[in-house]
């Protein structure tokens, strides 16, 4: 979306057209963002990676089936040049595209590929990277390093913002936890269970529970004090929630490698416990850097609120000493980078 805006922004004439799965989410996100032009369609694809010898075959037929739809497709829009950005989705379409010779530029927001990504990477002419850690992953000469693309809503605000939009008190320091669109159920137990500690502690807390979560949450929170608890299904404006936070509690998706940097907002990830290892990766290289504390999963109940406290103990010194680390780290924003490499392709 921050990608498609960089480059409607750059050719307001220009045609875009998504493919998404069928039953997929990536209808309502692609309507909610009100693009000026665009046209959509779904396709049959399926994962294959983890699941059982029947759920593997169906994903192969739907994966074939979605590529006689990709060649239709991209036969009657002849389009310039496909971004894919990882998932099955994108297997059917990249195939078609080879085939039929239509450049294909492949972005990679995670420090490490998975395996949609390394199945993908010999089939697109680019690969645009969120880090130069990346490239040890691709061909030499076929990457580009662009930083993470950012939609232009997520810029641009200060902490005075976030304590006017969630009716902060200045003088308390604020905790915001996240989980991604959907929402991760672990992340929402594990804080109402500690919520009354960090309240007392002196904390106030911006909370997005995510869509699918919010009616189980609404039932479990009635014990939980709610002044100074501020909890959403949803948060569209998470930028303006960033710039008032001095902590944040979240998963390790690919956005919070850049989104935490633009406000130099430390963090506690709670990586995805699955085989797929980039969650891992990416809260390991934040680690690396002294911006954010690594929770494995297991340990979350055990150690978020020792954790907390340890962070913000001496008045925050720990916290400030995080803050200060993201010095060292370029954030940029990589949709205006990206829509010059696909407009460049394309021409």
């Amino acid at each position: 979306m921050a990608t498609a805006e960089a480059l409607t922004d750059r050719n307001p004439e220009l045609e875009l057209h998504f493919v998404g799965v069928f039953g997929g989410p990536e209808r309502q996100y692609i309507e909610a963002f009100q693009l000026p032009r665009y046209r959509y369609s779904e396709i049959l694809a399926g994962p294959i990676h983890g699941l059982s010898l029947l759920r593997k075959l169906r994903s192969m037929i739907s994966l074939a089936l979605g590529f006689l739809q990709s060649i239709i497709l991209l036969l009657l829009d002849r389009p310039r040049v496909l971004f894919l950005t990882g998932g099955w989705t994108g297997f059917p379409v990249a195939l078609a595209a080879w085939l039929l010779r239509i450049p294909r530029v492949m972005y990679l927001p995670d420090i490490e590929p998975g395996l949609a990504i390394k199945t993908l990477a010999p089939f697109v002419d680019r690969v645009a990277l969120h880090t130069e850690e990346s490239k040890q992953y691709f061909s030499a000469g076929k990457c580009t390093v662009v930083g993470y693309p950012l939609r232009k809503s997520f810029l641009g605000h200060g902490r005075k913002d976030g304590i006017r939009r969630f009716q902060l008190n200045e003088n308390k320091p604020t905790l915001l936890v996240f989980g991604g669109s959907l929402g991760a159920r672990i992340l929402n137990q594990v804080l109402l269970s500690i919520s009354s500690a960090l309240l007392e502690d002196g904390w106030q807390i911006i909370h997005a529970t995510g869509q699918n979560n919010w009616q189980d949450f609404k039932r479990e929170r009635a014990d939980v004090p709610q002044e100074h608890y501020h909890a959403f299904p949803y948060l569209d404006d998470i930028g303006v929630a960033m710039a008032a936070a001095d902590l944040i509690l979240s998963r390790a998706g690919a956005s919070v490698l850049a989104e935490s940097a633009v406000y130099a907002t430390p963090s506690i990830l709670v990586p995805l416990a699955n085989p797929w290892r980039y969650q891992q990766v990416n809260a390991q290289y934040l680690a690396d850097r002294g911006v954010a504390t690594l929770i494995r999963e297991e340990e979350l109940f055990q150690s978020l609120l020792p954790t907390v406290r340890d962070l913000s103990r001496d008045d925050g010194s720990k916290l400030k000493q995080m803050r200060g680390n993201f010095g060292k780290m370029k954030a940029q924003n990589g949709a205006e980078l990206l829509a010059k490499e696909l407009l460049k392709v394309a021409e």
